[in-house]
């Protein structure tokens, strides 16, 4: 919850707030990087850039992604070969794909998807995710699996319009059903405490959370819980002086999630432009403190391009033999920790 919206809510008085706890210190942190478009906004009518080269330009036509897959298919024999398969771009589903492959290595949802009983057999979505990780698990000889049938489960309307890689991996989550999005989800506590001493709060959960594009990932995380004293016509009215005070107002992780999801803000609003990106580098590091709990990454999604036109992948560290591949659509390569440094996406 902001604080604009905070101010618009009447607080209620409650007891002392718990100690906070994690619920795994051993989790990781995905989806750290993609652009934002913030749910509300019309979505952006982007399509996928040719991957050929750095010189490729990121609005070209869908039929350069068509001439890009037959590429990515054709020069596999010429990379060396991985254990993983890729999924097939179905004009501009690259936002899909990267989300797909984070969530199928994101063990403990692989699992449940896979085994787990979640009383959800009718629920398309899930049947439709089950029969992907099926697929991609399975030793085939082909290099891709179709999305399909979570394009319909999902109501996607047209491949050839990318969406937000975020707002669909939020789209899922939310409709999967608690049992499977529970990996992902956390609470804050939102705390107010008046001149007077009285404390309020109000807990909100989260599958995400947005950070602001800062010097490191540190930096911007910190800066979301940082304290802020609200004075003036910012002050909160409190039901226990029966008036307006000037309030502290902190933030802070109550529960923490299994799976930490950042999401770097790199769109902003410029009112002489619109919607511009914001590509300054940042390192994501392997190992991140929050408060009180440790988290070890293991998948970043890109986003390459800007507002008109992009191209999404995922690097993932995947956690049966521990080792990075770059995921683009069909094409699986095997990478390292230094795609992670210096990135502008």
């Amino acid at each position: 919850m902001s604080r604009a919206g905070a101010r618009r809510r009447r607080l209620r008085r409650v007891g002392r707030s718990r100690t906070l706890s994690a619920e795994s210190s051993a989790a990781g942190i995905s989806g750290v990087e993609v652009n934002q478009v913030t749910k509300g906004f019309q979505k952006m009518n982007m399509r996928d850039a040719d991957d050929g080269s750095s010189s490729s330009s990121s609005s070209s036509s869908s039929s350069s992604d068509a001439k890009k897959q037959k590429l990515s298919e054709s020069s596999r024999t010429h990379q060396r070969p991985t254990p993983h398969r890729g999924l097939l771009n179905h004009g501009a589903t690259c936002y899909l794909n990267a989300t797909l492959q984070v969530l199928f290595m994101t063990e403990t949802f692989r699992e449940e998807v896979l085994h787990g009983n979640t009383n959800d057999s009718d629920n398309d979505l899930v049947s439709a995710l089950k029969q992907i990780f099926q697929e991609l698990n399975s030793n085939s000889a082909a290099h891709s699996v179709s999305t399909h049938t979570v394009i319909l489960a999902l109501g996607i309307q047209s491949g050839y319009e990318q969406q937000d890689a975020v707002e669909y991996f939020l789209h899922i989550l939310e409709n999967v059903g608690h049992k499977l999005a529970r990996v992902f989800s956390g609470s804050l506590r939102n705390s107010w405490t008046c001149s007077e001493g009285h404390l309020y709060y109000e807990d909100s959960s989260f599958n995400t959370l947005q950070i602001p594009v800062t010097h490191t990932l540190e930096d911007g995380l910190c800066s979301c819980f940082e304290s802020t004293t609200l004075t003036e016509d910012n002050q909160m009215y409190c039901e226990t002086c029966d008036e307006k005070r000037d309030t502290q107002w902190t933030c802070e992780i109550h529960e923490y999630p299994a799976v930490l999801t950042l999401h770097l803000k790199r769109f902003v609003f410029d009112y002489r432009r619109g919607f511009v990106k914001n590509n300054f580098p940042m390192d994501i590091p392997l190992h991140l403190t929050v408060q009180e709990c440790e988290y070890s990454l293991y998948a970043v999604v890109n986003h390459r391009g800007d507002r008109y036109g992009g191209h999404y992948t995922a690097v993932i560290r995947c956690f049966t033999d521990n080792r990075w591949y770059c995921f683009d659509d069909s094409r699986v390569t095997e990478t390292d920790e230094s795609r992670l440094k210096g990135s502008v996406q």
